[in-house]
């Protein structure tokens, strides 16, 4: 089991370079349907044209920021250095939690497990896979793509819902059996 669980943390830069296009297309996509749908809230109209009108810059921008992220891991030798220094892209506010978080409880749940299973086992690096390396990339896309802050934080719950299940999808791939 540990073999196996080395192997996927191993396998893990590879496998997130490959499917980041088509997890960050549905990740957009998730986030403009879940916006529209909810557009009669108010001032979601207005968010669900900022992310219609700038899906291909988020697209675009959260693509290279992952891309970037993964080839920080590929760098160091010990891959949770890097999630430390990667995890300085995504800022939680002091002292007051981030709601939108909230919405990431199933992929945190996963993620927990799949954690105290790899340090019982004594694996290494699966620590660098957290949210905040892919909400520091997320965040700084929706930044790029020029939507300002008070915007972004009527978006982010519906980034992290679309965050969540690809997040639940990619950790049941390092959950080891048992």
């Amino acid at each position: 089991m540990k073999e196996m669980l080395e192997s996927a943390v191993a396998q893990m830069p590879d496998a997130i370079a490959k499917s980041a296009p088509a997890m960050v297309s549905r990740i957009v996509e998730a986030m403009q349907l879940a916006l529209a749908r909810d557009a009669q809230l108010p001032n979601m109209s207005y968010c669900a044209l900022l992310m219609k009108l700038g899906a291909n810059d988020v697209t675009r921008a959260f693509l290279a920021d992952l891309s970037e992220a993964v080839a920080q891991l590929r760098k160091p030798l010990n891959p949770a250095a890097a999630a430390t220094s990667m995890a300085g892209l995504w800022l939680e506010p002091i002292g007051e939690a981030d709601p939108s978080l909230d919405t990431m409880q199933q992929s945190n749940e996963l993620f927990g497990r799949v954690v105290a299973k790899a340090r019982a086992l004594g694996v290494k690096g699966v620590d660098a896979y957290g949210k905040a390396f892919f909400l520091g990339p997320l965040h700084q896309a929706l930044v790029k793509a020029r939507i300002d802050d008070v915007n972004i934080a009527r978006i982010m719950p519906y980034a992290c819902r679309a965050l969540d299940a690809e997040l639940v999808s990619l950790y049941s791939r390092m959950e080891p059996p048992g």
